[in-house]
């Protein structure tokens, strides 16, 4: 405790007085306790601690950097301009015959029933003040700037009232700065008088056709299609004595002179970053952005048109050559890719309606004789034994299905397409995942993960943003995306029922708004986005198609326009079935991933090739809409068929609208109307674990059975007697094996002493054991009445059924490589010696921390017109890619497509 002392100066002290000195005895206490003795077992290891919490992590954390590789070179046809483009009410300017109305501001020519042709002829419709934006087709280039070989100069008509729809246009006026037209002289005939007219701004040869105005503008930077924004001598206003810029020397006046103006659709609208709609105060996205992983297995697609089979992939084609040193081979092209090494063992089979045919060959080696193709060629050695099958002339029997597989050993490799469905955010889940939900995944997923009202997945949330001083080599912008939301994959498996081993990017083309923007009819235009140029999105995998092929599933050939129906992705046989999605929505919780082989001997999938999705502008496939089209389907230019100069015998200066595919009636598809469209890989893959090098081998414990009966202790059991000691102990599995049909139907031990016999009760009820096999086997009857338990003896008696102890080492995701044989791979997590293919990841805060860079591709469909969707036939023709030299082997008589 502390006391306190009061110090007191005396009555004569004064504050001048001397200091004194007093003392005072203060004490000191102390108490204290006894530390506690911590009862410390053990040190703790930090490194040790640390690698067991990351072997038990299943969390965790994606950025992702896009680097794009985009062209626009299959854009529009035709201009499309529109007013308020990013409004509630926005103005689209199509081909109608009542027009635009410009009022209320100081245009100069037409003013009502402006039509989308008259703002591309006068260019003053352009300007900011106005309020239109062009998005510039092939049609821009019939613009008189862009086909004046001079410098002109359009000067403002003299009245002021006068808006005359031949202003800024090829049939304008030669006027001075103070609005006077200029005159001259002319003949119609040299034997007549001269006679005073207006003199007209361009005469013939000041004037490009539209063909080589196509040519001299249109240019190509970077893979991106444009031109650079062109100019004349800037008119100006004389008449008022302001002389003011009248704003009208440029083909795109809203913007600057020489700024490079990109083609419909532009790269804006092709960047994975987001673009902000300043109206409406959002971003738009021109990409959906995904993580998804494989959940399914497909095993047929479609009912006319099969890509495999049990005899395995469908051969394109199957021809017996002359080889490289003149032995003859079997040269076999693959419609999808074989993934075939030299050396591998191949079951080539053909087979009609009367017979099939089978031989086993070794691969000589993959690609054509000229060591090309390798992804869909291969070719073995010709064999005697089976001449029966070939002849040198090529297939043996008109209307035979070949189809090969890879063999391991004795075991044939199946073929099956995956597909992906996007990763749940169990960030909104209800109750935990328990062991009994890990059995049933799905089921908790669609309890925990979707939204009840649209049944759509929760979306994972994420930030998507350009990092700074990025881009590909071609000035491509990228994208870094950030997913927020920690990805937690326990419970989730995969198509084979393993842990999830591998998480995909998937990337899919928005199209928001494009069915409301495009039709004829009014709509709510409030949730169209600038992404609305664009049509639907379709998939398909990429063939070995030749050129004359019809291969209509192909990615490289499917088409989404209503008019020409053979290019849609449906089934060749029946064009009412649809093979793969063609409207594929960014909304969908799953996609078509990939086409997968599995081979048992190997216990591993092997990724043949990706699915591509395909898309294409929306106008470049529109289709009428009850007779009435958005666009003209004439592509119409202005051509000059006489000037000023030009002797004549009754109209002077004459300019004519001519369409440049007129078929003088006959019917034809419309001039914008062009199938070639994009397609690119969508799927990336992340592995988030990886499968040990070695193939593991196991089996359960037969029992082998002496007597079997039913007894009766309060419950239903089933008594096994066995003539030697089991080894069965109390809450042991026990499994009823039906090994033919491949079914299973689990029991547990309830008794067990130690002498030769057990009793076991399945895991669940007698009424769930009697559902299971109700559903295993059609024809055994639903009956209540019916005593499953005695069924299940006797046929356990008569061996029908296999009594097995199951052995805990085999994982659930074994594969059955025959009878009670099981192989299956390990699965290692990050930092596991054996797991040398997998990235080390950083892990900290109880999560994985995983960058992925990916390279994205953007393709064009057809760019050599082997597949006939490259419209060469009209004018303007779609641009042309370089064809690749054919080989210098005669025996090659086909042109595959090179990308």
């Amino acid at each position: 405790m502390m006391d306190s002392y009061s110090i007191r100066l005396g009555k004569t002290d004064t504050v001048f007085s001397l200091n004194r000195e007093n003392d005072l005895d203060v004490s000191i206490t102390q108490t204290s306790k006894p530390v506690r003795y911590l009862d410390v077992k053990r040190t703790v290891e930090q490194y040790e601690r640390f690698v067991l919490e990351r072997s038990m992590c299943n969390k965790y954390r994606f950025i992702v950097t896009i680097v794009p590789y985009c062209t626009n070179v299959l854009f529009n046809t035709f201009t499309e301009i529109v007013k308020d483009e990013c409004g509630n009410n926005p103005v689209r300017v199509f081909d109608s015959s009542t027009g635009q109305n410009i009022s209320g501001n100081d245009v100069l020519g037409k003013k009502n029933g402006v039509t989308r042709r008259d703002m591309i002829l006068n260019t003053e419709y352009s300007r900011k003040e106005i309020g239109y934006t062009y998005h510039p087709g092939y049609d821009m280039f019939d613009n008189h700037i862009f086909r004046n070989k001079s410098f002109k100069i359009v000067n403002i008509p003299k009245n002021k009232s006068t808006h005359d729809e031949t202003f800024n246009t090829i049939r304008d006026f030669y006027r001075t700065p103070d609005g006077n037209t200029v005159n001259m002289y002319i003949r119609k005939k040299l034997s007549m008088e001269p006679v005073n007219v207006k003199r007209h701004l361009y005469a013939g040869d000041d004037l490009l056709d539209i063909d080589e105005s196509v040519n001299a503008n249109l240019i190509e930077e970077n893979g991106w299609w444009g031109f650079s924004n062109p100019s004349t001598i800037d008119g100006r206003n004389g008449r008022d004595k302001t002389f003011e810029v009248l704003g009208i020397s440029r083909v795109d006046n809203s913007r600057e002179s020489c700024e490079f103006v990109d083609m419909y659709p532009d790269r804006t609208l092709f960047s994975f970053n987001p673009r902000y709609n300043q109206v409406k105060r959002r971003l738009e996205y021109n990409w959906d952005i995904f993580l998804t992983y494989p959940y399914k297995r497909v095993d047929a697609v479609g009912n006319g048109f099969n890509l495999f089979n049990e005899h395995g992939l469908l051969a394109a084609t199957v021809r017996v050559i002359d080889g490289v040193y003149g032995d003859k081979v079997i040269m076999v092209r693959s419609l999808a890719k074989h993934g075939l090494s030299k050396g591998d063992f191949v079951l080539l089979t053909a087979e009609n309606a009367t017979k099939t045919l089978q031989y086993r060959f070794r691969v000589v080696n993959v690609g054509d004789l000229a060591q090309e193709q390798a992804d869909f060629y291969f070719y073995v050695r010709y064999n005697d034994s089976f001449s029966t099958a070939f002849t040198d002339s090529g297939l043996p029997v008109d209307g035979n299905d070949f189809r090969f597989a890879r063999c391991v050993g004795e075991s044939q490799s199946e073929y099956y397409i995956r597909k992906f469905r996007k990763i749940p955010n169990f960030k909104f889940r209800k109750r935990n995942l328990t062991d009994s939900d890990t059995g049933n995944i799905d089921s908790y997923i669609d309890e925990n993960c979707k939204d009840a009202e649209n049944g759509m997945m929760y979306p994972l949330d994420k930030e998507q943003y350009r990092p700074a001083f990025a881009g590909s080599v071609y000035t491509d912008e990228t994208t870094q995306v950030t997913f927020t939301d920690t990805v937690d994959i326990t419970g989730l498996v995969d198509n084979m029922g393993r842990p999830l081993t591998e998480v995909y990017v998937t990337l899919v083309k928005r199209n928001k708004g494009s069915d409301k923007w495009y039709s004829d009819d009014a709509h709510d235009m409030s949730d169209v986005e600038f992404s609305h140029c664009f049509g639907p999105l379709s998939c398909g995998l990429k063939y070995s198609q030749r050129e004359g092929e019809f291969i209509d599933v192909s990615a490289r050939r499917i088409q989404n326009g209503d008019v020409c129906m053979m290019f849609r992705a449906y089934d060749s046989d029946n064009m009412s079935t649809k093979v793969f999605d063609d409207d594929i929505n960014p909304e969908d919780d799953d996609f078509y991933g990939d086409l997968v082989e599995f081979n048992v001997n190997e216990c591993a999938e092997k990724v043949l090739q990706p699915f591509m999705f395909r898309f294409n502008s929306a106008q470049r496939e529109l289709h009428k809409h009850d007779g009435n089209a958005l666009f003209d389907s004439d592509f119409v230019y202005a051509e000059m068929m006489r000037d000023d100069y030009s002797c004549y015998n009754s109209t002077p200066f004459l300019v004519k609208d001519v369409k440049a595919n007129d078929t003088s009636g006959g019917s034809k598809l419309p001039d914008y109307f062009r199938p070639e469209g994009y397609y690119y890989q969508a799927h990336y893959r992340i592995p988030v674990r990886g499968f040990g090098e070695s193939v593991n081998q196991s089996s359960h414990y037969d029992v082998e059975p002496v007597s079997v009966s039913v007894v009766q202790e309060g419950d239903i059991y089933i008594k096994v007697k066995t003539s030697v000691r089991h080894g069965a102990s109390v809450g042991d599995m026990v499994s009823l094996f039906d090994d033919k049909n491949g079914l299973r139907f689990d029991f547990s031990v309830s008794y067990s002493d130690g002498s030769p016999y057990f009793l076991m009760h399945p895991v669940g009820t007698w009424d769930d054991i009697r559902k299971a096999i109700d559903d295993a086997y059609t024809d055994y009857g639903t009956a209540a009445t019916r005593c499953v338990w005695l069924d299940v003896a006797n046929l356990v008696e008569v061996g029908f059924f296999k009594v097995r102890l199951i052995n805990h080492d085999i994982p659930s995701y074994a594969v059955e490589a025959g009878e009670n044989v099981y192989l299956w791979r390990d699965i290692l997590g990050v930092g596991e010696a054996d797991a040398s293919v997998l990235p080390e990841y950083d892990y900290a805060n109880d999560a994985f921390y995983v960058s992925n860079n990916v390279n994205f591709y953007l393709k064009r469909q057809d760019p050599f017109g082997y597949n006939g969707l490259r419209r060469d036939n009209v004018f303007p023709n779609d641009i042309s890619g370089n064809k690749k030299k054919d080989s210098i082997h005669t025996y090659k008589t086909e042109d595959d497509i090179v990308c």
